[in-house]
């Protein structure tokens, strides 16, 4: 991914060679990467998926013993060069979907089959000199329901799809309502199942 800066986030690892999985950032073609380290006392590959205006990355990390964690980083152009401030593990989970994240910090991600939505902002009064923090934590549907998160707007509605007697497509409102997607009628004959999603918004 990249932002509207051109700054580019994505990963590199060596093939074959377990836990060399780094998350790096591009400021631009011209100058390498930047690491964008994980958090104190976390093994695992990261690969970073999203970056927004304000530097904030997030992405996932799978650890050694095969956990899932969405994670995010906030970076810093310091003299040309970025420079990941912080680094905290938002959630962890077994199963890790898609990423998505908008300019307030708020993060649409699928975790455990399960849809979520947090918003991740950095904390000026967060140790010396500040720290990000999850200021907001929301699972979309009942624990019960299988959902996914597939991306997020700037007013924070979050589309996916849900099963619940069917699969559904929707999108969420950061007030919580809930938009039901019709899905296409494709012939008059009653179908005995339709797969429907909505990917992107």
């Amino acid at each position: 991914a990249l932002n509207r800066q051109g700054a580019i986030v994505g990963w590199q690892s060596v093939a074959g060679v377990e836990n060399t999985g780094r998350a790096v950032i591009w400021k631009d073609v011209a100058r390498d990467p930047s690491e964008l380290a994980v958090p104190d006392g976390v093994i695992g590959d990261a690969s970073a998926s999203v970056v927004n205006v304000d530097l904030v990355v997030v992405g996932k990390l799978t650890w050694n013993n095969g956990q899932r964690s969405i994670v995010a980083w906030q970076v810093t152009d310091v003299e040309g060069v970025l420079v990941a401030n912080d680094a905290i593990v938002v959630a962890t989970g077994t199963q890790s979907g898609a990423v998505s994240l908008n300019n307030q910090g708020f993060v649409a991600a699928t975790l455990d089959n399960r849809a979520f939505r947090w918003q991740v902002v950095w904390n000026p009064d967060l140790g010396d000199s500040g720290g990000l923090q999850v200021t907001s934590t929301e699972q979309l549907f009942d624990p019960h329901v299988w959902s996914t998160a597939a991306d997020i707007n700037e007013a924070g509605t979050v589309c996916g799809h849900f099963v619940e007697g069917g699969p559904q497509a929707y999108a969420m409102q950061l007030d919580g309502t809930l938009l039901e997607l019709p899905p296409l009628k494709v012939n008059t004959r009653k179908q005995e199942s339709v797969n429907v999603s909505a990917d992107a918004i």
